[in-house]
């Protein structure tokens, strides 16, 4: 008996790209960097 499974040939194969992970990844960078200029904004007012 052949076991047909639905494996998909080689050259079809699908590229998994994470986007969950890019945007999270992208949002983590973007509030640190908004978190850093708001307390260098609050040290350059003390000065």
């Amino acid at each position: 008996m052949e076991s047909t499974s639905p494996t998909p040939a080689p050259t079809e194969q699908e590229k998994f790209i994470p986007y969950g992970a890019i945007v999270c990844f992208i949002l983590f960078i973007l509030i640190g960097v908004a978190i850093w200029f708001t307390v260098y904004k609050i040290m350059l007012s003390r000065t």
